[in-house]
C-alpha cells in the first residue's frame, strides 16, 4: 500500500533531480506527521478501548506502513 506521502516523496525526488533542491527534510517531517495521524486514528478509533496503549498503535503503523 502506497500512502499519499510516499507518492509525494517520489514526485519530490523527481523534482529534486531536475531542479537540484533538497526536500528530504520536508519529506521526513511529512512522514512523521502522517505516522502520528495514523497512530492517533488507530488509538481513538471505534475499538479504542482495546487499543488505549500507544505501543499497539505504533505496532499497527509499523506493520502496515514500514516496508
Amino acid at each position: 500500500m502506497k500512502t499519499a506521502i510516499e507518492w509525494l516523496e517520489e514526485q519530490i525526488i523527481l523534482a529534486e533531480d531536475i531542479y537540484g533542491n533538497d526536500f528530504k527534510n520536508l519529506i521526513n517531517k511529512a512522514k512523521e506527521m502522517e505516522r502520528r495521524q495514523i497512530v492517533e486514528a488507530f488509538t481513538n478509533g471505534e475499538v479504542s478501548t482495546l487499543f488505549r496503549n500507544n505501543t499497539l498503535a505504533d505496532e499497527y503503523y509499523s506493520q502496515k506502513f514500514n516496508k
